[in-house]
């Protein structure tokens, strides 16, 4: 047998075949659910990190990202949140992840893992849907809200910890603008499937204004610091005590804005529309601008939940 010694080179045409008989590859290839619960769960916040999840309307029906405030929201679908993917059903919402928009960042979240199995699936779901500060932000889109946890397992939406609404409360018309109509069927109904399908909630943030763009017809907000008794009164308010009556609810911000020409006044505001409320309530810019300026007082109060 030829052997070398150490100050010698190898003959390329001699196999070593010590070693190599000592290699075999594993007889069992070595599963993702091998590893133990705890790193798997790891793995799924870097797959699925906490974000802030938009509702965003899009024209025409192509998944890609579109603009809510160019847009008019009666000839709109609205889509979560922006992509290349086609959705087949127009009802249906789903998360879409890739943008051809250089202006956003690329795709910080990989919801296929959830596709992989049965197991997979029940692991990853609460680590997308309850991860602190994950926001789920529908602002004026309450149809959405309801087609897209209606979409959802029942596992999913127990999950959900925190979102964000907006609606403008309508009034009884220009010879009455002070004066709100009673809760309408539609906004009931969202409460209704929010209490008793997003069992976990912990977190609301709402934002509302009077169609007149007045806040005169609320309940005794006093926009210029509070005069003591509002968290009650929103509490007793039927636009709002269906939500603040949730068990496991640990707060509400509940933000109101209204117009400052028309404080104390009975005609509609100049230059106010629901489209305007709607741009605010999507693009921070626009109300941060529309604030500082004057054109729109805004009040917030955080109420305590039951579960406190």
């Amino acid at each position: 047998m030829a052997t070398v010694t150490a100050d010698q080179e190898p003959d390329p045409g001699l196999s070593i075949s010590s070693n190599a008989s000592r290699v075999s590859p594993p007889s069992t290839p070595f599963r993702f659910l091998d590893l133990p619960l705890e790193l798997r769960l790891k793995i799924y916040t870097y797959l699925l990190p906490a974000r802030a999840h938009t509702i965003a309307t899009q024209i025409p029906h192509n998944g890609y990202f579109f603009n809510t405030a160019s847009l008019p929201s009666h000839s709109a679908s609205s889509f979560y949140p922006f992509g290349r993917s086609m959705t087949q059903n127009l009802t249906t919402y789903k998360v879409l992840t890739d943008n051809f928009r250089s202006g956003y960042p690329s795709p910080s979240i990989h919801p296929e893992i959830l596709r992989v199995s049965k197991q997979l699936h029940g692991e990853a779901e609460p680590v997308l849907y309850a991860a602190n500060g994950a926001l789920w932000d529908f602002g004026v889109h309450l149809d959405a809200l309801l087609a897209f946890w209606g979409d959802r397992s029942q596992a999913a939406r127990a999950c959900v910890r925190n979102i964000r609404i907006a609606r403008e409360i309508p009034t009884l018309g220009a010879s009455n603008s002070n004066s709100n109509v009673s809760v309408d069927a539609h906004w009931l109904k969202l409460c209704t499937f929010i209490k008793n399908e997003l069992v976990g909630l912990k977190e609301l943030d709402l934002t509302v204004w009077s169609g007149s763009g007045s806040v005169a017809s609320f309940p005794a907000f006093d926009v210029s610091g509070g005069n003591g008794g509002e968290e009650e009164r929103l509490r007793e308010w039927e636009w709002t005590k269906e939500l603040l009556d949730m068990d496991a609810l640990r707060c509400a911000r509940v933000t109101w804005w209204g117009f400052k020409s028309v404080e104390g006044e009975g005609t509609a505001a100049a230059g106010f529309d629901s489209w305007m409320a709607g741009r605010m309530v999507a693009d921070k810019l626009a109300r941060d601008r529309m604030v500082k300026q004057g054109l729109v007082v805004e009040g917030s109060l955080v109420v305590s939940g039951r579960a406190t």
